[in-house]
């Protein structure tokens, strides 16, 4: 299982600064919330393309004020402040499908990198006797205080075959490239959830800190390395060395690569959003588990809409037609994918 280790921090700015496209990278051993610091930084100046890394997040969030947080070490935690311009204001619907897709293509990069054999990233090999009792002893040990009830929007949990017609053609092409290594790779429920085996691996936080003269924005993002089954926070979430295990593989990956793999995908996605690229949505579109998918949306003030999800729109609404065939256009909710008859 992956070593925890703090960050490199020489190692990260060299390779997303001095050979990178960031203007800085400040790395702290503990916080509250790097999106809180940032946008603290940034509403004092701080220039664009400034990212604040930590290695244990002591009050992170999510949507809705969520709580994310893990121990120390065991994840990548970080948040990028983008300057998008004012033209980029009306796209912000989109931004963190951008945000969501960035974990995908980091996932993605990684893996491409362990099956490479890549020493830089890592590797990954057939789990001994010894780790597969260890990691089933902690599975029980979890599932034994599985004790928390999921609130309606909050359960994230697939139900169901979690992947649509787009996700599907998106598994395959990674099996063919990666083989086992290729179902590490996440699949995005709407809006920006990634989910390996159906489980969260990711938790993401959009926050501006300027819409006026200098549009500001702050993109917070968690990714669950090393967690194991029993630190997980709640029964849906996941990490990649848990998602390894589940096909009997042990993973050891350099945090700090995976740091600056986010870091490098978060810039190429952000930066198509804050351009007004098209091609983003494609790309979306593509990677998406929701697209296809018979869903139960929670919307706000406690209404449900339940249908089969059928488009994201240029704007980041989701289309989902409900079962009289009629096209609902939803701006805000929690999906949850349901069973297909």
């Amino acid at each position: 299982m992956t070593e925890r280790e703090p960050l490199r921090s020489g190692d990260l700015v060299d390779r997303v600064v001095n050979h990178g496209p960031y203007r800085a990278v400040v790395h702290t051993p503990a916080t509250g919330s790097t999106n809180t610091d940032l946008v603290a930084a940034a509403q004092a100046g701080a220039p664009a393309w400034t990212a604040h890394v930590t290695d244990h997040q002591t009050a992170g969030r999510g949507r809705h004020g969520r709580p994310w947080q893990a121990p120390e070490y065991s994840q990548v935690t970080l948040s990028v402040l983008v300057k998008p311009g004012a033209a980029a204001l009306g796209r912000l619907g989109t931004l963190p499908l951008a945000a969501g897709l960035a974990v995908v293509d980091a996932v993605r990069d990684t893996v491409a990198a362990l099956a490479a054999g890549d020493p830089s990233i890592g590797y990954a090999r057939t789990m001994t006797e010894d780790e597969r009792q260890r990691y089933n002893d902690q599975l029980a040990t979890a599932r034994a205080h599985a004790r928390r009830r999921p609130v309606p929007g909050d359960d994230c949990r697939v139900t169901g075959p979690e992947q649509g017609v787009y996700a599907a053609d998106g598994l395959a092409a990674d099996a063919g490239r990666y083989g086992i290594l290729g179902r590490l790779v996440p699949r995005l429920k709407w809006p920006n959830d990634a989910l390996v085996g159906g489980r969260k691996i990711s938790g993401i936080l959009a926050e501006a800190a300027n819409l006026t003269d200098d549009p500001a924005v702050v993109v917070g993002l968690g990714l669950n390395v090393s967690l194991r089954p029993d630190e997980l926070p709640v029964a849906h979430a996941t990490s990649l060395d848990i998602a390894a295990a589940e096909q009997g593989l042990a993973l050891e990956v350099d945090r700090t690569a995976v740091c600056a793999q986010v870091l490098l995908s978060l810039h190429r996605r952000l930066s198509q959003w804050a351009c007004g690229d098209p091609a983003l949505l494609g790309d979306y579109t593509r990677q998406s588990g929701t697209i296809g998918e018979k869903v139960t949306v929670y919307l706000p003030g406690d209404d449900t809409l339940t249908g089969t999800a059928t488009a994201v729109l240029p704007d980041g609404r989701l289309v989902v037609t409900d079962d009289n065939g009629r096209p609902v256009e939803v701006t805000a909710g929690d999906v949850a994918h349901l069973r297909q008859a």
